[in-house]
């Protein structure tokens, strides 16, 4: 099957219900940024997610950074939001099905219940508006995780709802997935275009469906739970490729929109400690 009919598929049955969340942090679920000291392994029972940014290639200018796209835009960006919507391990009995039955699977039951969040105890459970200027490393804990094995890896970006958290106080992340503001340049050109993005749609990646490496979860499974060794999942989104593929000459809002969420899922890397 496909990736892009896999991912389309998934998207379609959690479009059943997002937009009706409303999640707070439960007492298992603490969040904040990454400690420089944070360099154990965590304990048994307690599952590390570390939700980070690439920015080799990307150049701090005074109102922002700015970027140079594979087609030879010039892009500025002054302001902007991401919502990471859900991370999340798949147990392996479902990574064995086919991508699309896995995510049917694992989404349909809590669709059906008027919400979108994953149905495992791995998921995060409130959504996190990140910032694209700050790009601050966040860490999420998952504490006294029960014994369970996984074979993949899921991020999901999607609209945001009553209970996402942000940095803001007065920043709406409420049916946005994401935003930006800034300013784009043709090839050579010294005339620059204004560039805003404000979008709900949505975009998922499973490790597996383009890492298949001798160290890939479906490859060597993660063990985590009250016997087991805690483990520290990295999810590094790439800023440099974020317009990668855009012609903005040519291409419709949406298109970009739906452009940015594609590269920002589908060059996400996974890795696990």
């Amino acid at each position: 099957m496909n990736r892009d009919i896999a991912i389309l598929c998934f998207i379609a049955t959690l479009s059943v219900g997002l937009s009706a969340c409303d999640s707070n942090t439960p007492r298992d679920q603490e969040m904040g940024n990454i400690p420089q000291s944070d360099a154990g392994r965590p304990t048994s029972g307690v599952l590390e997610y570390h939700l980070e940014w690439d920015t080799e290639g990307v150049e701090r200018i005074e109102t922002g950074w700015e970027l140079v796209t594979d087609l030879g835009y010039t892009v500025q960006i002054e302001w902007g939001y991401v919502v990471t919507y859900s991370v999340s391990l798949v147990p392996c009995p479902m990574a064995s099905l086919s991508p699309v039955l896995q995510l049917i699977e694992w989404v349909f039951p809590s669709a059906y219940a008027g919400h979108g969040d994953i149905a495992d105890q791995s998921a995060i459970e409130a959504s996190i508006a990140e910032s694209l200027l700050d790009m601050s490393s966040r860490v999420i804990r998952r504490t006294d995780m029960s014994e369970s094995r996984y074979c993949d890896a899921f991020i999901l970006f999607a609209r945001g709802d009553l209970g996402t958290i942000t940095d803001e106080a007065d920043l709406d992340a409420d049916g946005i997935s994401v935003t930006l503001r800034g300013r784009w340049l043709p090839p050579g050109g010294m005339t620059p275009t204004p560039l805003v993005i404000e979008t709900d749609l949505a975009r998922g990646e499973l490790q597996s469906s383009f890492d298949q490496s001798a160290d890939a979860l479906i490859n060597r499974p993660i063990e985590i739970g009250p016997d087991s060794p805690g483990a520290r999942i990295r999810f590094v989104r790439s800023l440099s490729t974020l317009f990668d593929g855009i012609d903005f000459e040519t291409a419709l809002e949406r298109t970009v929109a739906r452009g940015v969420l594609r590269n920002l899922a589908e060059k996400t890397t996974f890795s696990r400690e």
